[in-house]
């Protein structure tokens, strides 16, 4: 019996053996099968099977659409960046969203990143969580035939670190702009603009990346029209917000250039029914630009040109006036000046004006007129010995280009200051020239010199004649 025992434990034994063989290479099968779906997925990168590539220059070109895509590091695999191009016609609100799946929980390394049809790093966004959307919008311009963004999310952590991170990807891509009814986009910069006539109005859309974007050259990030004006007239410009789409809803920027492209005036406007107006004075009839600059992913407006006659007006100085009106050398004085405007329509603090004693600039400013036109500056001043000039100048930069009377914004009057030895009226309450001493001691020495003669004749003649009492019988 022990014989057989000891036979049927050697079957089954060998059984085990046999059982072990066939099971080993099933589970290495397994393994292998299991790494090789691994990888698939991990490689499974877009629409199509394949990984994307691992810089600009390997990004796989994908459609508008959504999928998903993993980065992954362990014992076999090393994929740490995926990079994706995405091709569409110009003049389109484009959206591209990366969203880290439920599951990822390495989503703090990992970076979204922007680049324009340049190759050039528009922006990056980090994630504040799985299932949270990271999203980048931009209205883009019509400047050639097709444009294109770059997308990578890539992994920035550590270099040795394993991980897998899920994620997904949305494009959208959709064609909005009817520009000054062009069915397109009005051009950006004034070599392209748009004619804008007086008395036309036009509408567009206009959209585009934040101001810390500003060198994504994909976006249609202003819309610039031409104005003639009516040489000796205002330009009028009126720019309204019609509408916001997308998420970022910021309004946009009115901006006047001439021709070199000096700014002449920016107004915002914030909130969909806001208007603003811009009011530019022409000496000529060269033409003026016009930019809507945008602050939203995407936004429609309304410009407006028309033009009006300037008001009547005059600046001129009503009064100069020095206090003491004598001063004395290297004493302080105060020259006090009155401006009048001619009308009330005047621009309290935008009228510049100077004062000088001489070639010596003493003020320089803005002057602030009230409700009857009137603006009044004290300056002081150090007299200096003898005769000066005391010359004031109002709207120096000629910000009323259109006064009636250009040749009266400037005034001046003569003063001429004593020397301390001399006792001017030098504001020490003191009346004269110096010379009043000078009269009142020569009075004297004449009071005296009276008051001696007068003696001495008395005494003569006191001398010559008899006692009283005494004289002829």
């Amino acid at each position: 019996m022990m014989n057989d025992d000891v036979r049927t434990d050697g079957r089954a034994g060998a059984a085990g053996t046999r059982a072990i063989a066939l099971v080993a290479p099933a589970t290495a099968l397994l393994a292998v099968a299991l790494l090789t779906v691994i990888a698939l997925a991990a490689h499974a990168d877009g629409p199509g099977a394949g990984d994307a590539g691992p810089s600009i220059e390997h990004a796989i070109a994908v459609p508008a659409g959504t999928w998903n895509g993993s980065l992954l590091r362990n014992a076999t695999m090393n994929d740490t960046a995926d990079f994706y191009s995405f091709e569409f016609a110009g003049s389109s609100l484009i959206e591209m969203t990366v969203t880290i799946l439920p599951g990822s929980p390495a989503f703090e390394p990992v970076r979204y990143y922007i680049y324009d049809r340049t190759s050039s790093e528009v922006v990056n966004f980090s994630f504040s969580g799985s299932g949270v959307p990271a999203r980048f919008a931009s209205l883009t311009n019509q400047a050639f035939p097709t444009i294109r963004y770059y997308l990578s999310v890539e992994w920035r952590g550590s270099a040795t670190a394993g991980f897998t991170v899920l994620y997904n990807i949305t494009l959208v891509a959709d064609g909005r702009q009817d520009d000054a009814g062009t069915r397109g986009d009005v051009g950006n910069d004034s070599a392209h603009a748009a004619p804008l006539a007086l008395g036309e109005s036009v509408t567009g859309s206009i959209g585009g990346s934040l101001p810390l974007w500003k060198d994504d050259q994909n976006v249609d990030g202003a819309d610039v029209y031409e104005v003639t004006p009516t040489a000796k007239r205002f330009l009028v410009l009126t720019a309204k917000l019609d509408s916001t789409h997308a998420e970022r809803k910021r309004g946009f920027d009115l901006r006047v250039t001439d021709q070199s492209g000096k700014i002449l005036a920016q107004r915002p406007v914030l909130a969909v029914g806001d208007s603003v107006v811009v009011k530019q004075y022409a000496d000529t009839s060269l033409p003026f630009y016009a930019l809507i600059l945008s602050e939203s992913e995407s936004c429609n407006y309304t410009l407006t040109a028309s033009d009006e006659a300037p008001p009547e007006i005059d600046l001129y100085i009503s009064n100069i006036s020095v206090a003491p009106p004598r001063p004395i050398a290297g004493r302080p004085a105060t020259i006090s000046i009155v401006f009048k405007s001619t009308s009330a329509a005047v621009p309290a603090t935008d009228i510049t004006a100077q004062v000088f004693a001489g070639t010596d600039k003493l003020w320089e400013g803005k002057i602030a007129f009230d409700a009857t036109g009137t603006a009044r500056q004290d300056v002081t001043w150090t007299a200096i010995y003898g005769p000066s000039k005391i010359l004031v100048k109002v709207d120096t930069e000629d910000f009323i280009p259109y006064e009636s009377n250009e040749g009266n914004n400037q005034a001046s009057i003569d003063v001429t200051a004593l020397d301390p030895g001399e006792d001017g009226d030098g504001g020490d309450g003191q009346g004269g020239n110096g010379t009043e001493w000078v009269w009142l001691a020569a009075a004297i020495v004449l009071i005296i010199a009276a008051i001696a003669v007068a003696v001495a004749y008395a005494a003569m003649r006191g001398r010559g004649q008899p006692p009283e009492g005494e004289g002829e019988q």
